[in-house]
């Protein structure tokens, strides 16, 4: 047990180092001590070394939504991105980053304006339910994100018919450049990161963007329960 618990360390340790978050680590752990759980009710083991392992301490970083000019500057430099629509969308509704990775156009009604949450995407698991029995919902779109839909659509059908059979058409409304499933690194590094260091922003993530909406119906008069 000595030897695992010093394994154990250097373990969290190495993902520390490797870049890995405090949750991340945790939720390693968490399941790593469900296993072992489980290897002692069978016999396997006579001790679990997991319990003898701290939880990584973490503090939760502080929300810093943009201000409704700072996000005006955030979009106007966004607009000849490719993921223009996506961000727009996503200042527009709070929606989920890998709800929008899930979305299909399947799920859009452009004559009623109504955008239908069903399902979410995660770059190890794939697709899935939304976090929580709420998230399946329904939102109006206004009429700036269906118009930015419609020419993000356009655009997509001329790469789609140019790319032939090399396009994997599973219908997604904000794919990668070949059709597939897009990734969060790479919406964050590739799209979202360079629009928020060109608009001279700092200190933010594509989660932000849920935090703003919400703080922005607030200061609108929008009662908390229904934010």
């Amino acid at each position: 047990t000595k030897l695992n618990v010093d394994r154990l360390n250097q373990y969290v340790d190495d993902l520390l180092n490797g870049g890995r978050t405090p949750a991340t680590v945790n939720r390693a752990l968490k399941v790593l001590n469900q296993a072992m759980t489980l290897a002692m009710k069978l016999s396997w083991i006579s001790d679990n070394p997991v319990t003898y392992i701290d939880r990584v301490k973490h503090e939760k970083n502080e929300i810093n939504p943009f201000s409704k000019n700072e996000l005006n500057l955030f979009l106007d430099n966004a607009v000849d991105d490719p993921f223009y629509a996506l961000w727009l969308v996503k200042a527009m509704s709070g929606m989920r980053l890998g709800e929008l990775q899930a979305l299909k156009w399947e799920d859009i009604d452009f004559e009623t304006g109504l955008l239908h949450i069903t399902k979410t995407y995660d770059d190890i698991h794939g697709t899935g339910s939304p976090k929580t029995k709420k998230s399946k919902r329904k939102l109006r779109l206004n009429y700036d994100c269906l118009k930015a839909l419609k020419v993000h659509q356009s655009k997509q059908l001329e790469l789609q018919l140019s790319l032939g059979r090399y396009w994997n058409n599973i219908g997604l409304v904000f794919p990668s450049s070949t059709g597939s499933y897009s990734h969060k690194s790479n919406l964050r590094n590739r799209s979202f990161n360079v629009i928020l260091k060109k608009s001279g922003l700092t200190g933010r993530t594509p989660h932000t963007l849920r935090h703003t909406f919400a703080s922005l119906m607030l200061m609108s008069g929008t009662p908390i329960l229904k934010v």
